[in-house]
């Protein structure tokens, strides 16, 4: 499929628009209050929340569905901001 731009120039497929080179959104959200489903990124490690319960007073257990790494679960301190996809 070939593709011209406003001018009627050829314009390579590869600089359009594709799931594979746009931007992926990120937000900031408070440990405490991750979903279940939401997708993290936390010191270069990339998990999805199962869920997330108090662990003592200042901690937070995130139980992970599914990680890039072996882990099933974190322990975070209260208050910490989480990278969110």
């Amino acid at each position: 499929m070939h593709f011209t731009g406003a001018n009627g120039a050829f314009v390579p497929s590869h600089d359009m628009p594709t799931t594979r080179n746009l931007l992926v959104m990120t937000r900031m959200l408070f440990v405490e209050d991750l979903v279940p489903g939401d997708r993290i990124s936390i010191d270069g490690i990339k998990a999805v929340v199962r869920k997330q319960v108090p662990h003592g007073e200042t901690q937070r257990l995130i139980e992970l569905a599914h990680s890039s790494d072996s882990r099933t679960d974190m322990i975070v301190d209260v208050g910490v901001k989480i990278e969110v996809f």
